[in-house]
């Protein structure tokens, strides 16, 4: 039969390991700790492990640990973060809480750095859990056979805005949140794998590139944005000041043209304003004829003397 020494370090490790398994702390319902089974970053970047975690109501976290080699980050090793420590590695940031955020975020990353990491957290009432599985970092150089391209969600920009795209053939670029954009070899301050322009004008048109700023040699091959010929949109407040010319204009044309008819017919006003009764023909005529004296007979006009 073969036999394995076990010293007492590991004697240690394992009765801590077979405790934790009595009680319940690993594999019990509601204890749980989720990262990525492995990342990669690029030499010289910032990289940021996104971390979460969850327990029972009941328990509330006191204090939280990022470690390497161990698998449940307990004795002497190695921590490269612990709430319990007023000092911990500088180039390592814990941005999460003792809530259920547990990212950590590490600086001008080195190939030395390419560990495994766990996290692990102790609560009130008293218990403990590490994500054992871990997250495997690997940071490779910057390697000029890596190459970026820039894509456009349209080839020709309009109105309504047009997002660019930075591609890589290497994951591990876009895990640096250092890419860079340039317009005609112009550096913009636009960052990140995305380029949106929202409000797109004549000048928004050019030769576009990206690439990562720790590394003049990784920039992709320019990519050609045509601007369509927009017409200019009119904005709200120019929109009203149009709209109350025209109507003083309309306003200023009527007045002229009522006193001009005003001005040929004087009276028509007068006339209009009485009520005048039809004419009739008869009544016309009877006044057209003059009227005879009285107690004289009407001779006709007809009768010859």
């Amino acid at each position: 039969m073969r036999t394995i020494s076990v010293g007492s370090r590991d004697r240690q490790d394992l009765w801590i390991l077979v405790l934790l398994l009595l009680t319940g702390v690993w594999g019990d319902e509601g204890w749980e700790v989720k990262y990525p089974a492995s990342f990669c970053g690029i030499k010289g970047s910032t990289v940021t492990i996104p971390c979460r975690y969850k327990y029972p109501e009941k328990y509330h976290p006191v204090r939280v640990i990022w470690c390497i080699t161990h698998t449940i980050c307990q004795g002497t090793t190695p921590k490269f973060y612990d709430s319990n420590f007023t000092t911990n590695h500088p180039g390592f940031k814990y941005i999460g809480d003792k809530k259920n955020n547990c990212t950590l975020q590490i600086e001008n990353i080195n190939t030395t750095d390419s560990k495994t990491y766990r996290f692990r957290f102790e609560t009130d009432p008293k218990n403990a859990h590490t994500g054992q599985s871990g997250v495997h970092i690997e940071v490779r150089e910057i390697d000029n056979n890596i190459t970026l391209e820039v894509t456009a969600s349209d080839d020709r920009a309009s109105k309504e805005g047009v997002t660019l795209s930075c591609t890589s053939s290497s994951p591990c670029i876009f895990n640096n949140p250092k890419i860079t954009w340039y317009q005609n070899n112009t550096i913009l301050q636009a960052r990140g794998p995305t380029l949106t322009l929202s409000r797109v004008s004549l000048s928004d048109a050019g030769n576009y590139s990206c690439g990562i700023e720790s590394s003049p040699f990784s920039r992709s091959d320019a990519y050609s944005l045509q601007v369509e010929d927009i017409p200019k949109t009119l904005t709200a407040p120019v929109m009203l000041a149009v709209r109350l010319t025209v109507l003083a204009i309309a306003t200023a044309v009527t007045i002229i043209i009522v006193r001009r008819l005003k001005a040929k017919y004087p009276n028509k006003e007068n006339r209009d304003s009485v009520d005048t009764p039809p004419a009739d023909p008869i009544y016309i005529n009877m006044r057209e004829t003059n009227p005879s004296p009285k107690g004289e007979s009407r001779q006709d006009v007809n009768t010859v003397k």
